[in-house]
């Protein structure tokens, strides 16, 4: 039997940061995933494929904003024919980039297409053949489309089937229902009407992205109402019908047609190969782990990324993956997650962004103050300058706690404020930082100074 220090369920950005530290550091690492190849969801059928699309709707939107304001621009704007296709190229290139930092670890590193079933704490089965050994387990296998138990629900289509490599879908659709309210859901949304797509989305609650803010909300509902998005909330999915090649939706209040129906409500852990282990799991499916990445009972078994629900972002699953290898490797618990500390950007038109306690839930101890983006001068040269960055700090000692960001670049805003965040620097700080003009960037310092001045 093969014997190696580390297995790794999975290929993703949950593993394979992990995997690299831990060969470059002369351990003898296996990593599987039935993909056969590296990156996990987010890169074979979610944030990279999907941003690809949505800077493509985002030329358009910013060639109409500027249209608005009176200036004509000559834009060949790419077909969704041709975006898919640079969508397949973008995804292969990353592939063939993993696929070299495998074979740079030489020896060491050793990874298959495969997938694997744990028979105890130390023994994985490799594709129902082969059984294999390690002294460490790593958990690392990520999540799947939540497929809510609606009759019909066989008729519809994922995240997994718009995105993945050599998708089906290589004409525009003419028209498209999505069901689900969520980030996944408004950014198809967006993207989709934005290209030209009739675009109906229905959800069950009354409003879209219950995490965010009502200010963001509101921007974000009529910036979709405005480029063509039918939002039908409040509605229940009774049943989802196949006609040929339409697809109905039958709710509790109308029925919708469409060439397409995606489903778009939520993920949950992939918990796939685990059936044989008595691992604890949280109420929504999640393996519980501590701040170490540890589960409980299992001194040798480590869970990561989306299949412990902590914070199911790929940057988050990175970090996480970077964290046990750190602990397995001094054999030790030293590094620890802290979910708060991690930012979240959903590409919407506006963009949200957002980490820390948000303006919502802050307390009498917070300070908290917004910036109007329309003020900001890049955002005025891209014709793109409706939004806000809401900050929120401690009062008295003005240690940065928190911010929404809704607007263009948020994405970039709130990883620079998340820094801000996680190694505890404050308002004072923040206010004596130079930052590059002209950018969105300027906005945070002169917000910091204003918070300063009115402590």
């Amino acid at each position: 039997m093969k014997r190696y220090d580390i297995i790794f369920l999975g290929g993703g950005g949950a593993a394979y940061p992990g995997a690299f530290y831990l060969a470059s550091h002369g351990k003898k690492v296996l990593m599987m995933d039935p993909k056969g190849v590296l990156g996990g969801n987010c890169l074979y059928e979610g944030c990279i494929p999907s941003k690809v699309l949505f800077e493509a709707a985002k030329i358009r939107d910013r060639e109409q904003a500027l249209l608005d304001k009176g200036v004509k621009l000559t834009v060949n704007t790419p077909s969704y024919g041709d975006m898919v296709r640079y969508k397949d190229y973008i995804q292969n290139r990353r592939f063939r980039m993993h696929d070299e930092e495998v074979r740079m670890h030489g020896e060491n590193l050793t990874f298959v297409k495969a997938s694997g079933v744990m028979k105890d704490p130390h023994t994985v089965t490799v594709n129902g053949k082969e059984d294999v050994q390690g002294e460490y387990i790593v958990i690392s296998t990520g999540s799947k489309p939540h497929m809510p138990n609606i009759p019909g629900k066989e008729n519809t289509i994922t995240s997994h089937d718009l995105l993945k490599p050599g998708t089906a879908i290589q004409d525009l659709p003419h028209d498209l229902i999505i069901i689900g309210g969520g980030y996944v859901g408004c950014e198809f949304a967006g993207i989709f009407s934005s290209l030209g797509t009739n675009v109906t989305l229905l959800d069950m609650m009354d409003r879209i992205l219950p995490s965010a803010g009502k200010d963001a909300i509101g921007l974000l509902e009529r910036r979709l109402t405005e480029g063509g998005v039918s939002l039908k909330l409040g509605r229940r999915i009774m049943e989802i019908q196949k006609d040929g090649e339409r697809r109905r939706v039958i709710t509790d209040n109308g029925s919708f047609e469409a060439d397409h129906v995606v489903m778009a409500t939520g993920r949950v852990p992939n918990l796939d190969g685990l059936e044989n282990m008595n691992l604890e799991r949280g109420k929504l499916g999640e393996l519980v782990t501590d701040e170490f990445m540890n589960v409980p009972k299992y001194e040798n078994i480590y869970a990561t990324g989306d299949v412990n629900g902590k914070s199911m972002l790929f940057h988050a699953a990175v970090l996480m993956s970077r964290i046990a290898a750190v602990n397995i490797l001094g054999n030790r618990r030293v590094e620890k997650f802290d979910p708060s500390n991690v930012p979240s950007a959903i590409y919407t038109d506006p963009q949200i962004g957002s980490v820390g306690i948000s303006p919502v839930n802050a307390s009498d101890g917070h300070i908290v103050k917004r910036y109007d983006l329309s003020m900001d001068s890049r955002d005025q040269i891209e014709g793109m300058d409706e939004g806000f960055i809401d900050l929120v700090a401690e009062k008295g000692s003005g240690r940065i706690v928190g911010a929404e960001v809704v607007g263009n670049d948020a994405d970039l805003l709130i990883g620079y404020i998340a820094q801000a965040v996680s190694s505890g620097l404050t308002l004072r700080d923040l206010s004596w930082i130079a930052a590059p003009h002209p950018t969105s960037l300027e906005a945070v310092g002169s917000l910091s100074r204003s918070m300063l001045d009115s402590m």
